[in-house]
C-alpha cells in the first residue's frame, strides 16, 4: 500500500503521516529530515516505542534510496504487512539535494558564468531524485510518503524553477501509483484518492475528525 500525504508547510502532514502509520501497521521505519536544509535534523539512527508500536528513525539523507533498497531486500516477508515505511518528507529531501549542489558552486553567479556547472549539478540531482522515486515505488510493503504541493511565482533563480518542476513531476508519478492521497490544510485532511481510513482507537471516519 502506498499512501501520499501532501499540503503546505505546517499544515499537519507529519502528524497525519505518523497516525496513518500507527493505523495500518505495528512498527515503522521513518526516514525524516527538516523542511529546510539549514534547520537541525536527525543525524543518527534511533529507536523508540509507543506502547505496542515501535519506531526506527533514520536520516533522510543522500543515501536514502540505497537504504530503502537495502530495507526492502533484507525485510522479513512475513512481517511486511505490519511494517510501514514513512518518508517525511520528499520535498525536504529534495531541498537538501539542491542545497548541497548549490553550496558546491553549481548555482548561477551574477553573470551566469556557471551555467554549465548548474546543468551538470541539476542532472545529478535529477538522477538522485529518480533513484529515490524508483526505490519508493519498488518497495514491497506499506509506505507513507509526505510531500509538499509544488508552487512557484515570478522567480529568476534557476534552482527554484528546477525544484518546482521536479517536485511537481514526482508528485504526479507518486499520486498515480498511490492507493490513497490526502491533502492537509490547517490540520484537516481531505481525501483526494482512495478509501478513507478509520482512526485506530475510535469509530471516526477520518484520522482527524472535526470536533465540536
Amino acid at each position: 500500500m502506498l499512501i501520499v500525504v501532501t499540503g503546505g508547510i505546517g499544515s499537519g502532514k507529519s502528524q497525519f503521516a505518523a497516525e496513518t502509520a500507527r493505523t495500518i501497521g505495528r512498527e515503522a521505519i521513518a526516514a525524516v529530515c527538516p523542511a529546510f536544509p539549514d534547520e537541525a535534523g536527525l543525524t543518527e539512527t534511533r529507536r523508540e516505542a509507543e506502547g505496542s508500536f515501535s519506531w526506527l528513525w533514520i536520516p533522510a539523507d543522500a543515501e536514502l534510496a540505497g537504504n530503502i533498497d537495502k530495507i526492502n531486500r533484507e525485510s522479513n516477508f512475513f512481517r511486511a504487512d505490519r511494517r510501514v515505511l514513512v518518508v517525511d518528507s520528499l520535498s525536504g529531501w529534495l531541498r537538501q539535494a539542491v542545497h548541497a549542489a548549490a553550496f558546491q558552486g553549481a548555482d548561477f553567479d551574477a553573470g551566469g558564468r556557471s551555467a554549465v556547472r548548474f546543468a551538470e549539478a541539476a542532472e545529478r540531482c535529477e538522477a538522485a531524485l529518480r533513484g529515490l522515486t524508483e526505490a519508493l515505488l519498488a518497495y514491497e510493503g506499506n509506505r507513507v510518503v509526505v510531500t509538499e504541493e509544488a508552487c512557484g511565482g515570478l522567480v529568476r533563480d534557476p534552482w527554484e524553477r528546477w525544484y518546482v518542476r521536479q517536485l511537481a513531476d514526482t508528485n504526479r508519478r507518486l499520486f498515480d501509483a498511490a492507493d490513497a492521497v490526502y491533502r492537509l490544510t490547517a490540520g484537516r485532511a481531505a481525501e483526494l484518492k482512495g478509501k478513507r481510513l478509520k482512526r485506530r482507537d475510535a469509530g471516526d471516519e477520518t484520522l482527524h475528525p472535526y470536533r465540536r
